[in-house]
């Protein structure tokens, strides 16, 4: 009897651990540096003058962020890239690029390479939302100036290139991406929730993403997300946007209990849109990978 007795409150006091709410938050800590290592593997396929185009792109960026304030639950994040690589795979060639290199002739390399450890401010909220990114181009255009070797045009179409990469919109668009995907209220094992973002790169397109806190552990959280990308109204008649965006992601997240920080997560997002480019509409579809970590 005293044996049954005591697998009941076992097994009640395991009914009542699952049941337990929790509220995954952002809850850094003030002088405290933060990691980030995120690496972007894409699939592109490209319909142009009746052919099927492919490209493999893939990215690695290192950043780190400091957290010099909280104010109202909002972190005041000293950003730094430390590192940059980004190599493409086309029909027409191969071209890669390295922060690391150290090559005069190379000058996006170069230019990237004077980027690194050069500090700019981002403001994020507990949810993970980005209310503020500023300084970015001030950093890119000191990196910019240092290239004596190219003209003025050329320096234009490089700050283009990096505004569009790594500048304001994207960074933002890419932590919000990661970050907002925090409950608004506790939740517990099995709980869902909905969080709408907008996809970064040339695109307003809106996700919709349900996240479901899949399991608790004594270090992590677990969650898993579905979400759907539809189409979002168009910036303009700018070259080089993506519409009529559709698409879905799955992701898989592991955040540390105590600061609410990705400590590791993988996306995979399968899209299809029409890119606007030289007065052309493109069809392209996408497999993207991302992963993060926190080393």
């Amino acid at each position: 009897m005293k044996k049954f007795l005591s697998i009941i409150i076992l097994l009640c006091c395991s009914c009542l651990m699952s049941a337990q709410k929790v509220q995954p938050k952002l809850n850094l800590a003030q002088g405290k540096t933060y990691n980030q290592n995120m690496k972007i593997d894409a699939e592109i396929e490209q319909s142009f003058a009746g052919q099927n185009l492919k490209m493999r792109m893939m990215a690695d960026m290192q950043l780190s962020y400091k957290v010099n304030g909280i104010e109202n639950g909002t972190f005041n994040l000293e950003a730094r890239y430390r590192k940059m690589t980004l190599s493409m795979t086309m029909p027409q060639g191969n071209l890669s690029f390295d922060s690391e290199k150290k090559d005069t002739q190379d000058v996006f390399s170069t230019t990237l390479g004077a980027i690194i450890d050069k500090p700019f401010t981002m403001k994020m909220t507990s949810a993970g939302k980005v209310t503020e990114v500023s300084g970015i181009e001030a950093v890119f255009n000191a990196a910019i100036s240092q290239l004596s070797q190219v003209d003025d045009m050329q320096k234009e179409q490089i700050m283009g290139q990096l505004e569009q990469s790594y500048g304001k919109e994207s960074i933002s668009k890419n932590m919000e991406s990661s970050f907002a995907i925090y409950p608004s209220k506790p939740v517990a094992k099995g709980d869902k929730w909905t969080v709408m973002t907008v996809m970064a790169a040339g695109t307003n397109a809106q996700i919709e993403t349900v996240y479901e806190l899949a399991d608790i552990t004594p270090e992590y959280y677990l969650l898993k997300g579905n979400a759907k990308v539809t189409p979002g109204t168009a910036k303009s008649n700018e070259e080089n946007e993506m519409t009529n965006v559709t698409g879905t992601m799955v992701s898989d997240l592991k955040l540390n209990k105590k600061t609410g920080w990705v400590a590791a997560s993988t996306v995979v997002q399968e899209i299809k849109a029409v890119v606007r480019t030289e007065g052309e509409e493109l069809p392209v579809s996408m497999k993207n990978t991302l992963t993060l970590s926190d080393h």
